[in-house]
């Protein structure tokens, strides 16, 4: 009896766990020849992703599933035995990848290859592994203006008066003519009298 196979939905996400788990899920029901589910039926599948030009082989995996009640069976891609490669080594950025599936009911008819089919979607969480963001611009410094100047502050009160100094010395009244005990050589203050210039102020006496 032929079997074949349904691919209901294809989900690629990253199924609950962590950023760094790599891991997306691929989805499908698996039916027979008058279409009807393999219910509970074990198979092993061989997973191979490639680039767009099916050149270059980022991975391969096997994983022994079973089917569902309805004949449905969930393959958690990252999880399985590994042949070659890892979710990692996918270029994500180059290209949208193609996903291959072949089964083996382990019925005695072989494995059978379900041909390639390229991602509907990219998981998000893997695509931005591959991204580097750039550098952003250096930020301008620009100084701001210099502020208003402050108010003069308060007059500190008076300082406390100081000692009051020795008295001075008597004034000598200005005289028209030396005193009578002066000599030749002595200077005195004149009130203008005996000045050339009229002026009071000093005058040598000779």
């Amino acid at each position: 009896m032929k079997s074949i196979i349904t691919i209901l939905i294809v989900l690629i996400h990253n199924i609950g766990y962590s950023q760094s788990s790599n891991v997306f899920s691929y989805q499908g029901l698996l039916l027979d020849e008058n279409r009807n589910g393999y219910v509970n039926k074990d198979a092993i599948f061989n997973v191979s992703v490639t680039d767009n030009n099916q050149t270059v082989t980022y991975l391969q995996e096997i994983h022994e599933i079973q089917t569902n009640e309805n004949g449905v069976f969930t393959i958690n891609i990252g999880e399985g035995e590994s042949i070659l490669g890892s979710i990692s080594d996918i270029d994500w950025l180059e290209n949208v990848p193609m996903i291959n599936i072949s089964y083996d009911l382990l019925n005695g008819q072989g494995e059978v290859d379900l041909g390639s089919v390229t991602f509907s979607s990219v998981p998000f969480t893997l695509y931005s592994e591959k991204v580097i963001c750039p550098k952003g611009f250096d930020g301008r410094t620009i100084n701001g203006q210099n502020g208003a100047d402050g108010q003069d502050g308060v007059n500190g009160a008076n300082g406390a008066q100081g000692i009051m100094g020795e008295p001075g010395l008597p004034i000598t009244q200005m005289l028209n003519e030396a005193p009578s005990n002066s000599s030749n050589g002595t200077v005195y203050l004149d009130d203008g009298t005996n000045r050339a210039d009229g002026k009071p102020g000093f005058r040598y006496y000779d």
